[in-house]
């Protein structure tokens, strides 16, 4: 078996994390150790061996509906429904569960099993990876389904075709504005032939990473997915090239009066995943925060923006997302109001991002960062959560961001670090918007672009 050290696509701060690594606590620095290999067959491996009873296996591979022509959109997700049809009888004696998903630069397959099922599981993945099984009828039930699917959507999921529209409108006529699960008129003329041409072309070994936590070795691991029977592929992850999907200022609106709440995002272009900017925005998401009415937190909120929403009952809920990509990215608001709240919560909302431009505090960078640290170590103190954590930054930056490395990179971030990142995103910049339900009282493009900026010198 041949394996070589990953290679890093962004290097450790070694010099940050020697000088930080005394005054962090210890339950960081004696975080359990990752291990990373390149195999031979061009697959990147990452483990974090415990002793723990359960493991988690899984594969990431550089594959999505940005990926996608657009006469194949909705592949990767179809291929992602299909994965363990045809492995019905394996996956049931492995007694654990598996998954399968799909993204805009991602598809994920998972098993969570005991760990004396961990080689079964893993070499079950490779199977699933190289030599799918689902037959034409698999492929027309589960079309039917996703066609099921949405049909629903435009009335019930909200949140998941407001995002699907805001993609649409900030990356138009780019394949980043693809919807995951595609049109109906491509999911339909979509078939066991199309898609299995998909994941050959897709499915390569320089273009995975696989993850595995709790009780196995790396050792087992590299051998087992060694075995893989995948193409190596010309290029890694992390060198395959994206269409570049421009962001264009725009705005789509879906006026539905006889829906009770407006449901709204509002963003601003980011440059991705690797940018020095991802970091700060961070913590620049976590100073606007989230609220909703039903938490019990009220007025007492830990953000500017909450309690002021909270003090004008503007919203029944908001929340900031970063949804970093390879080379783009959107950074905002989603918000959920009544129609006659819409300006005020719209004026607020800017007011907020604009604050983090001109006023942001040290306090409330350090309250962030503390938020930050919590919130990371509580996403990856499952398995699952660590599993998750490692298969993205293999296949986003090559190597494994270790806790301590993490922290440190935290603390050493300024207020002029923070009010610098939100100034590049945000200020007299131009967004993108969606919103779907009543409208009449949601500011224009105009009104809103206006106040991304203030008259300060």
């Amino acid at each position: 078996m041949m394996m070589r050290r990953v290679g890093r696509a962004v290097s450790p701060p070694t010099l940050l994390l020697r000088r930080t690594l005394a005054s962090l606590p210890s339950y960081v620095t004696s975080a359990p150790a990752v291990s990373t290999a390149k195999l031979s067959n061009g697959i990147s491996v990452a483990a974090e061996a415990g002793p723990d009873e359960l493991a988690v296996v899984s594969v990431w591979i550089d594959s999505g509906s940005r990926y996608e022509a657009s006469s194949l959109s909705g592949a990767s997700n179809l291929v992602a429904r299909l994965a363990f049809r045809g492995y019905e009888s394996e996956v049931a004696k492995l007694g654990g569960s598996v998954q399968a998903w799909a993204a805009r630069e991602m598809t994920v397959m998972s098993a969570a099993v005991l760990k004396a099922d961990v080689p079964a599981a893993t070499a079950l993945l490779g199977k699933v990876v190289s030599s799918p099984k689902f037959t034409e009828a698999d492929v027309d039930a589960e079309k039917g389904a996703v066609l099921a699917e949405m049909e629903a959507v435009t009335v019930d999921a909200h949140e998941q075709l407001l995002f699907e529209h805001l993609h649409a409108t900030a990356f138009q006529d780019t394949f980043l504005a693809q919807p995951v699960a595609g049109t109906p008129e491509t999911v339909a003329s979509l078939n066991k032939s199309t898609l299995v041409d998909f994941t050959k072309a897709n499915f390569t070994g320089s273009r995975m990473a696989v993850a595995g936590t709790g009780g196995l070795t790396m050792e087992g691991l590299a051998a087992a997915v060694e075995g893989w029977a995948v193409g190596a592929g010309p290029t890694s992850a992390l060198d395959e090239p994206a269409t570049p999907s421009v962001f264009t200022g725009s705005d789509v609106r879906a006026r539905f009066d006889s829906y009770p709440l407006a449901h709204v995002a509002l963003a601003f272009e980011t440059a991705g995943w690797r940018s020095k900017l991802q970091m700060p925005l961070l913590l620049v998401q976590t100073i606007i925060g989230s609220w909703d009415k039903a938490s019990g937190v009220g007025k007492n909120g830990t953000s500017a923006l909450s309690r002021n929403v909270a003090e004008n009952e503007l919203a029944t809920s908001y929340t900031a997302f970063n949804l970093a990509y390879k080379d783009t990215g959107l950074f905002g608001v989603y918000m959920v109001a009544p129609e006659n709240k819409l300006e005020d919560l719209a004026w607020y909302t800017l007011h907020a991002l604009l604050k983090v431009v001109h006023q942001t505090t040290d306090e409330e960078v350090e309250y962030a960062k503390a938020q930050l640290k919590t919130n990371y170590l509580s996403s990856i103190s499952s398995l699952a959560g660590a599993n998750d954590n490692l298969g993205r930054q293999m296949l986003t930056y090559g190597r494994v961001m270790s806790p301590a490395e993490f922290f440190a990179r935290v603390d050493a971030l300024t207020v002029a670090d923070v009010k610098a990142a939100a100034d590049q995103v945000v200020n007299d910049q131009d967004h993108a918007l969606a919103a779907v339900g009543p409208l009449h009282e949601l500011p224009d493009y105009n009104w809103i672009r206006r106040r991304s900026y203030w008259l300060r010198y």
